[in-house]
């Protein structure tokens, strides 16, 4: 088979149909729109795609921007966790009374109980 036959019986894959609005992709999520906002988008233009398809365009056409959405994630998370982790009581393991609780600063507050558990 010679490839000009080849060609005639076997027809490249056609371009994505998201390539045609590729720009207006890019616009929408620079400015931190999510894929189904852009789907609603896409779909307002009468392109119907599902947004794992939207999600695999993007992987492939605007690597730089993937990368910096997770580098933001990252930062945000780095940025965040310290403060929740000091934020969240610990529970002792001191075996102290449930009247008790150990605070992050290493010290024991009262707690009032809960006397609503009991009825006269």
């Amino acid at each position: 088979m010679t490839l000009e036959e080849f060609k005639k019986k076997n027809k490249p894959k056609s371009d994505s149909k998201l390539n045609d609005f590729k720009d207006e992709i890019k616009n929408l999520i620079e400015n931190k729109y999510s894929q189904t906002s852009i789907c609603q988008f896409l779909k307002s233009k009468n392109v119907i795609t599902k947004q794992s398809n939207l999600s695999q365009f993007i992987k492939r056409h605007f690597k730089e921007l993937v990368q910096k959405t997770k580098d933001e994630a990252v930062a945000i998370v780095e940025e965040v966790e310290p403060r929740i982790q000091t934020q969240t009581p610990q529970k002792s393991t001191t075996g102290t009374s449930s009247l008790f609780k150990k605070s992050e600063v290493k010290s024991y507050e009262i707690v009032e109980p809960d006397y609503s558990k009991f009825h006269h």
